[in-house]
């Protein structure tokens, strides 16, 4: 497969995160919710601990060490290459290693869609059609207390509650927030996937707390603070994903001339919010 090898230490920081969050032992209690696109197995994930521990000893020899996964590192070490070879080849061995086992081009594209490639118009456009779809969902259960049906409806009953109380007590008004126009059954697909990827999105911060607490060597301290910046960038990038795949879910739901209804909507919402004065439908999507 034909890839991109990072051109500047700016452009493999990305490559870090992904690399650093794969190679997290947990990684496989939240890959789903960032829709990272294959299981982790122990075999991808060692080879994003041996991409992730020869990138940073590459510039700071005291990285601490995974023995095991010196090999390269030396090789590298003892090639004569500058700095930007050495992490070129580093970049290619990665993708063939991953390319091996049949995972390199599903997680190469994951990486080239995470934020840090993104221009922050289509980030922030997406925050907004997340919190304002957020915002009329209170509104709608505050009016009229309906409840969701299915195996999470105490988690998601949990969850509103604690949605209404922030809202009762914030400076947020959900009062006067109007109706989406489509139909009651389209308004209920709307607010069913709504619920379910806030709950996906109320689950990031207590995974990073237990991360947290679960730091035992100094590998897992190192990785969890270098490789995912204090789990800020796995928070960071699950709430970039839920907003993203939420979107795209609702677009799948409604009809040409519903979608267009919603779109509008949101668009006429600008007069009413000034942290709306800049939207714009988004018109970028991951699948």
């Amino acid at each position: 497969m034909y890839i991109l090898p990072p051109y500047s230490n700016y452009q493999l920081i990305p490559w870090l995160r992904v690399f650093g969050t794969l190679g997290i032992e947990q990684f496989n209690q939240i890959y789903k919710i960032l829709d990272f696109p294959v299981m982790p197995t122990q075999k991808n994930q060692n080879i994003a601990r041996e991409f992730f521990m020869t990138a940073h000893k590459l510039i700071d020899d005291s990285t601490p060490d995974i023995p095991e996964f010196k090999t390269f590192f030396l090789k590298l070490s003892q090639s004569g290459l500058s700095l930007k070879e050495k992490q070129e080849a580093l970049f290619q061995y990665t993708f063939s290693s991953l390319e091996e086992i049949g995972d390199a081009s599903e997680i190469y594209a994951w990486g080239l869609n995470t934020t840090h490639f993104q221009s922050n118009e289509d980030i922030n456009n997406f925050q907004i059609i997340s919190v304002l779809l957020r915002e009329w969902a209170v509104n709608e259960w505050m009016k009229q207390q309906k409840y969701p049906v299915g195996n999470d409806f105490t988690e998601i009953t949990e969850m509103l509650h604690a949605w209404r109380d922030i809202y009762e007590n914030s400076a947020f008004s959900t009062l006067s927030i109007p109706i989406i126009p489509i139909t009651y059954k389209s308004q209920e697909r709307v607010f069913s996937v709504i619920l379910d990827y806030e709950l996906l999105r109320s689950k990031l911060r207590p995974f990073v707390d237990m991360l947290k607490t679960s730091l035992i060597t100094p590998w897992d301290t190192f990785t969890f603070y270098r490789g995912t910046a204090g789990g800020s960038w796995i928070i960071n990038e699950g709430n970039f994903r839920i907003n993203v795949n939420e979107w795209g879910k609702i677009q799948k739901e409604l009809s040409t001339e519903e979608l267009i209804s919603v779109e509008n909507w949101m668009l006429e919402q600008k007069h009413s919010y000034s942290w709306m004065k800049n939207f714009k439908i988004p018109q970028v999507s991951f699948k």
